[in-house]
């Protein structure tokens, strides 16, 4: 074809006519979404998967968990390295000579460089820290003097000791601090597992009443159904006894009547159905049906099996009793700082 010869509205219908179908087909493709069977454990897992809530609350319990690993890092060696700041004194001043008996004006002229290189290991006796450090110390450091007539003394001092540092009559910080992170993260956990018990009994209410609405919607479409046929036997015998023709019309009330209520579950259904997407976190594109199966599994539990699993299997006591060992510790930290302290180095 030669787009030279064309005239220019059948050009530009033709340009038209070309980007409907190369950009029709990929935007009907992107505007159908996917359907969505929903049950209960698919839909738990969904939201569980796209919650922005779950993934709020696996960050917190990685917070305390990197807590937790910081503080066990300080049951380790650690290699530290001061370097002081250079001392430099340029200073005159006047000293009493015994031997001449007179002042003198003493000048000093000095430069100090000094570091330490310290390897630390907390000291642990059969898995328990005690709160003391063993230490090997290597200190060095460079002194260099200028005398009056200019000559230059310099010095370099290397000493090497063993430290050993051990608090008493003192809290074990190293202890109660390793062990208040524990706390916190078991803590955490629980809390965790508390939101998520929460969230998935929310959202079986809401699985439960949009079921209700589609097992709804299935007894008035049988009562539809049912009534239909109740009209084609009532028109027969209609036609045999003119007397039973009120009975037609009472049925084909009861079945406008039975037409409206499914249309009010359809209605409802699809309402609940798209709060459903959004507390999902689905795209909007998105449908959502409901196979209503009923299937009840009695299981027979006695009072006190039920009151254990309440004692067992309820964080709130555990985490009554984390609560009050935190408390505990607290306590003995705040009786520490204003008690007698006595180190042994």
């Amino acid at each position: 074809m030669d787009l030279r010869k064309m005239q220019p509205k059948a050009l530009e219908f033709f340009v038209a006519l070309v980007a409907s179908l190369v950009i029709g087909g990929p935007v009907h493709a992107q505007v159908q979404g996917r359907v969505v069977d929903l049950t209960l454990e698919g839909m738990v897992d969904l939201a569980l998967s796209n919650s922005f809530r779950v993934r709020q609350l696996n960050m917190g319990v990685d917070r305390t968990r990197f807590r937790l690993q910081a503080q066990r890092a300080r049951m380790r060696s650690r290699v530290d390295l001061n370097l002081s700041a250079p001392d430099m004194r340029i200073i005159s001043e006047t000293k009493w000579n015994s031997t001449l008996q007179r002042d003198e004006i003493v000048h000093e002229d000095s430069r100090r460089l000094e570091a330490e290189l310290s390897i630390r290991q907390p000291v642990i006796l059969f898995g328990y820290p005690t709160d003391g450090y063993l230490s090997l110390n290597n200190r060095v450091y460079r002194y260099a003097q200028t005398e009056p007539d200019g000559d230059q003394d310099l010095r370099y001092y290397n000493r090497y000791y063993i430290r050993y540092t051990q608090p008493f009559f003192q809290p074990n910080g190293l202890k109660n601090d390793l062990e208040e992170a524990e706390l916190d993260l078991e803590d955490t956990q629980l809390e965790f597992y508390e939101d998520i018990v929460g969230i998935v009994d929310d959202l079986s209410d809401d699985y439960f009443d949009l079921f209700e609405s589609s097992y709804q919607r299935i007894i008035n479409e049988a009562r539809v159904a049912n009534l239909t046929e109740a009209i084609a036997a009532a028109e027969e015998l209609a036609l045999l006894d003119t007397a039973r023709a009120i009975d037609l019309g009472q049925i084909q009330v009861e079945l406008a009547n039975a037409v409206e209520q499914v249309q009010q579950s359809e209605s409802q259904f699809r309402l609940q159905a798209a709060s459903l997407t959004t507390t999902l976190n689905l795209s909007p594109l998105d449908s959502i049906t409901l196979t209503p199966i009923i299937d009840v599994q009695p299981i027979e539990i006695n009072v006190e099996q039920a009151t254990q699993f309440a004692f067992q299997l309820t964080p709130r006591m555990r985490q009554l009793n984390i609560n009050y060992r935190e408390s505990e510790i607290n306590l003995e930290n705040t009786r520490g700082r204003g008690g007698f302290r006595m180190d042994l180095m």
